[in-house]
């Protein structure tokens, strides 16, 4: 087993400066893993990193790896090892050249996203102090720097025959339900050979318990999983839980605001939930 110098990761590839986003400059070969927040991007992230880079991916390597754009300087992510795969949080934009994107039912992601933000306040607004149904109207406003659940959504599915080296459009739950056959089909289309016992390790090693591990063993050496309340997981449940938090008014929103959206991707298929 490869040991790692922690410090020296953090020393090198968590540098102070400017995150590059989406003024980045994009490599022929790049692939963007793409997602609204809280919808399984860094559970993908994980897979693919245990399958390509194996023990020495983690949370404190994962920049180095498979870095977010928001969070790295263009120097940066120039050192990342090519082909890149990125991570991006971004409404739709034509520079991407190929793109795997990951949609969840957007109840269980305003569920997952209240959570988190309820023990994260940021300097827009506190939110450790907004009740469910407050936090309810900024979703459906899409108050967020990355828009609305319904605007991303329909941005990059509508407009995915633009991407010129590929689309591959994954939802979440199948990646629950069947990780060993969506994560096949990823390293697929990132044309990469996908072996089945490496495949069985990686989803081992990036099981939730054993992330959640993993974030309890490093979460103080990052600020970025680091709760400042010190008593919320960055690693979520992974389960349907938006049964115990909508009610009424909010159910009825959700079906008026997004309903169409969530019907054609099978959401909410049953008008009585």
């Amino acid at each position: 087993m490869i040991k790692v110098n922690l410090a020296r990761v953090i020393k090198r590839y968590i540098k102070p400066g400017k995150p590059v986003g989406d003024n980045l400059k994009i490599l022929r070969d790049d692939t963007f893993l793409v997602s609204y927040p809280r919808s399984g991007n860094t559970w993908m992230r994980f897979l693919l990193g245990n399958y390509l880079i194996g023990e020495t991916f983690d949370f404190l390597t994962k920049e180095k790896f498979i870095p977010a754009i928001r969070a790295n300087t263009n120097k940066e992510l120039l050192k990342v090892p090519k082909p890149r795969i990125l991570k991006s949080h971004s409404q739709y934009t034509s520079i991407y050249p190929k793109v795997i994107y990951i949609v969840r039912d957007p109840r269980d992601v305003i569920v997952s996203h209240y959570n988190w933000a309820k023990k994260n306040p940021n300097k827009k607004r506190d939110n450790s102090k907004l009740t469910f149904e407050q936090y309810a109207e900024i979703f459906f406003k899409g108050d967020f720097s990355f828009g609305g659940w319904n605007e991303h959504v329909l941005g990059w599915r509508n407009n995915s025959h633009k991407i010129k080296n590929g689309f591959l459009f994954i939802k979440y739950e199948d990646l629950r339900n069947d990780t060993f056959n969506t994560l096949k089909k990823t390293l697929e289309f990132l044309n990469i050979t996908a072996e089945e016992n490496k495949v069985i390790s990686a989803i081992k090693k990036t099981s939730f318990d054993q992330m959640k591990k993993l974030e309890k063993k490093q979460q103080a050496e990052l600020k970025e999983i680091a709760s400042p309340t010190g008593n919320i997981d960055f690693v979520g449940s992974g389960k349907s839980e938006w049964q115990f938090y909508l009610r009424g008014d909010i159910k009825e929103r959700f079906k008026s605001y997004l309903g169409s959206t969530m019907k054609s991707l099978e959401y909410g298929q049953d008008t009585n939930w």
